[in-house]
């Protein structure tokens, strides 16, 4: 799922436009230039029956977008909505739904640079596409 989450925002022309190819995995490289996003899982249901897995998977997914101005941070946002909510996906061998199940907006000052932090919790599921 990481792989393929990672390419439907990466292939998106209105996220690639702002972000490029700084989408990234757990940290943020301390050579990225803003703005940028980094995903997290946050957590994972893999659903199983009597049969044992489905491989149906529930995660939910926190979407960080860090940018130097308010208004970049707020157009990434808009763009990754716009790509993700309430929307059906087959990407690299998987059936893939996400949905946007909250927001929540921050700004720090960790040295002489005031970042600004939209983080976007998304439902995704997922399974095999054949």
């Amino acid at each position: 799922m990481e792989v393929q989450l990672r390419s439907l925002l990466a292939d998106d022309t209105a996220i690639a436009a702002l972000v490029g190819t700084r989408i990234y995995w757990n940290t943020i490289p301390q050579t990225a230039t803003d703005p940028c996003v980094v995903m997290y899982v946050i957590s994972r249901l893999a659903d199983a029956h009597h049969g044992g897995a489905n491989r149906l998977n529930n995660w939910i997914v926190q979407i960080d977008v860090r940018a130097v101005t308010y208004a970049s941070a707020i157009a990434v946002r808009d763009a990754i909505v716009t790509k993700l909510h309430a929307k059906r996906f087959s990407q690299g061998g998987l059936k893939i739904v996400t949905v946007l199940q909250s927001e929540r907006q921050r700004s720090e000052k960790p040295g002489t640079t005031l970042y600004h932090t939209v983080q976007l919790d998304f439902s995704v599921g997922s399974g095999n596409a054949g």
